[in-house]
């Protein structure tokens, strides 16, 4: 069985690279027709301008291989780069398998829009950029029946949804793409591995969100109550269910139960009271604005969710809005996608008007929230199975801690792997197997730095970790690295990672060199705080701190400018903060450079800890400031300097919180790139 596709002139074809020909014309000259092909995952954007790689984490420079369970929708890419202008035709054949197939009707294909970006997402509350900047994105996404228009000089991307029947028998299956033009054909070979894993159609990822109906209707061109409008609203309430979202008229508000509503970045911070409001019976939501909107963020923030909800104990995810185009005369297909909340902010589905479909379009952003709804239902199936340390412990591997505004996010392999082992787990608990990777003699280390006598450590997508007694633990490793294996002679440093720390003694050395690079106290100002000066305290990883009391509603902070200013062959600045008051309190970091442009990150505070604020400075490097001003036709923006490494004279740490307490500032270092 296969896809009914157009039929192409036929032309004897010279084949060379994968997905690449030349073609003889019939008058006997020698005419360059190239059309390049290749794949790539679902955790990723690609731009008009994407150079072909030489491998993806789902191709391999030949041949798709995806992986998933029965129930499981699994999707990935595939681009097309031409010369000229021309129809491509595609069609699907069925993947065969020793123990049955998968017909190719299980197979949707859409093709990628792109929206031109003009200014990056910025983020209301700092004004900092939060996009990764102007251009054209990909995000609507238009059914296609057997062809597509590829355009000439660019990349034209098709999203491929492979649907795994229910009873599908586990193992492997291969099938095919072939695509055809005028003047060459390329076969793009597919394989599915099907995990004896059944994942539930109904899964337990719920993001609610609301849906303008009146709205809605403005788009189509159409009143509200007719016959076309209610099936109209019918198709939208279809398509946000399949992908996981729930969704309906009237206030947000009512569909919300839970008592405790809040942002990721407190669900990350104060962990304590999101267990608090657990143990009392309370759902707890977290808004979702910040990892489900933004067109011009990586693909990984949208991805995220489903990890993020179970790293973070969260029973539902929040949006304000689906389908929002404030403009009454947008295009919401070609047009700008900039909203006053940042581009795309709210429009996960598009009108299918533009396109002459009475039905909503999904979006990427939709289709990974999908993802982000089974990578969610897979770390609950490991819970049912027994395995929910083991579900913590793949989460907090994924999502370490939430992306920063301006960051690229994490490698797609992440994800894959994360899933991969959380599948191998199911499959092994179901079968009653104990853990049988590759393994690796090596040395293990604790916490504390003391070696783990007759441990082995296990390495590959599922990894254990085997003490002397013959127990075993499950761990989650990236792809080819060790677990806690240390290099001889590194075992008492607390040291991690196969080569041990080689920036050991250089940080230590720098931690002193700039945060106490001479003796006087005057170097620290005093905003808001009872004198600051120098002194020893219970941290429990040791070093001088400098203490202040924050005054209840003040803000106060250190200023400090330090000895060594050069900090381009360095890779990140971590400074030891605490918070020991009995409220929350927000400590903003900022570096100056000597023409005032500056780059800041905010970090909370949880009562009674220490937290390592970590500032990535190749991030730093990229980042520059907008200042943004209301006009008559939305926001204007001025770019402002990004901030100079090289020149870096002042460093600030100012806290911020409601009630009064004392806060510290431990240690300060500077970090060699790599580990």
């Amino acid at each position: 069985m296969a896809f009914e596709v157009f039929e192409l002139l036929r032309v004897p074809v010279c084949r060379l690279a994968p997905g690449t020909v030349f073609t003889w014309a019939a008058l006997g000259g020698f005419a360059r027709a190239e059309v390049a092909i290749w794949a790539a995952g679902n955790a990723v954007k690609i731009r008009p301008d994407a150079p072909r790689p030489a491998a993806t984490y789902v191709w391999d420079g030949e041949r798709v291989a995806i992986k998933g369970g029965r129930g499981e929708r699994e999707s990935f890419q595939v681009v097309i780069s031409s010369d000229l202008a021309r129809p491509v035709a595609f069609q699907i054949f069925d993947l065969e398998g020793l123990r049955g197939k998968v017909a190719a009707a299980n197979v949707s294909v859409y093709g990628e829009l792109y929206l031109p970006v003009n200014w990056p997402s910025v983020d209301l509350r700092t004004n900092f950029s939060t996009g990764l900047g102007r251009g054209r994105w990909p995000d609507p996404l238009v059914p296609l029946k057997g062809y597509v228009e590829a355009a000439a000089g660019e990349n034209t991307v098709l999203w491929f949804d492979l649907h795994v029947p229910p009873k599908t028998a586990a193992g492997k299956y291969r099938g095919r793409i072939k695509f055809k033009w005028s003047g060459g054909e390329y076969d793009l070979p597919l394989e599915l591995t099907v995990w004896d894993v059944d994942v539930p159609a109904a899964g337990r990822f719920e993001f609610v969100a609301g849906l303008d109906e009146a709205d809605v209707c403005r788009l189509y061109g159409t009143e509200p109550d007719t016959e076309r409008a209610k099936a109209i609203l019918a198709k939208y309430y279809s398509l946000l269910k399949e992908h996981g979202v729930t969704s309906g008229a009237g206030p947000l508000d009512e569909k919300l139960e839970p008592f405790g509503v809040m942002t990721f970045a407190e669900g990350e911070a104060y962990q304590r009271r999101v267990e608090t409001l657990k143990g009392d019976g309370v759902r707890v939501a977290y808004y979702a604005d910040g990892l489900a909107d933004y067109i011009d963020r990586p693909a990984s923030d949208h991805r995220l969710l489903g990890w993020a909800l179970w790293r973070f104990r969260g029973d539902l995810l929040r949006l304000e809005e689906v389908s929002y185009f404030p403009r009454k005369d947008a295009k919401p297909l070609s047009d700008d996608p900039r909203s006053e909340r940042g581009n795309g902010a709210r429009a996960l589905a598009y009108p299918g008007a533009a396109a002459g479909l009475d039905e909503p379009l999904a979006s990427i952003r939709l289709k990974l929230i999908r993802e982000a709804a089974e990578d969610y239902e897979y770390l609950a199936m490991l819970a049912d199975a027994g395995l929910a340390a083991y579900a913590d412990e793949l989460a907090a591997g994924v999502v370490p801690t939430l992306p920063r505004a301006g960051a690229q996010g994490p490698e797609p392999a992440r994800f894959y792997d994360a899933r991969e082992a959380a599948a191998l787990a199911l499959v092994k608990s179901k079968w009653g197997q104990v853990i049988a990777e590759d393994a690796v003699r090596g040395k293990v280390v604790d916490d504390d730095g003391a070696a783990v006598a007759g441990a082995l450590v296990r390495a590959g997508p599922l990894a254990s970790v085997a003490g002397s007694e013959g127990g075993y633990e499950l761990r989650y490793v990236p792809r080819g690295r060790l677990l806690t294996a240390v290099a001889a002679g590194y075992e008492k440093g607390g040291a991690s990672g196969a080569g041990g720390r080689a920036d050991f003694f250089l940080k230590k050395f720098l931690r002193r060199f700039i945060l106490n690079g001479d003796d006087s106290p005057e170097r620290f100002s005093d905003k808001g705080f009872e004198k600051a000066g120098l002194a020893y305290n219970n941290n429990t990883v040791g070093g001088p701190a400098l203490v202040g009391r924050l005054r209840e509603g003040r803000t106060g902070g250190f200023e400090f400018r330090p000895a060594l200013q050069d900090w381009r062959t360095l890779g990140v600045l971590t400074l030891e903060l605490y918070n020991g008051s009995a409220e929350g309190v927000a400590a903003t970091v900022r570096l100056e450079d000597r023409r005032g442009a500056f780059y800041e990150e905010e970090f909370l505070l949880t009562p009674g800890r220490w937290r390592l604020g970590r500032i990535d400075l190749g991030l730093a490097r990229e980042r520059f400031y907008l200042e943004a001003k209301g006009s008559g036709d939305g926001l204007k923006f001025k770019t402002k300097p990004k901030i100079d490494i090289s020149k870096v004279n002042r460093v600030k740490v100012s806290f911020a919180g409601r009630g009064g307490g004392e806060v510290r500032l431990g240690r300060v270092w500077l970090e060699a790139r790599g580990d």
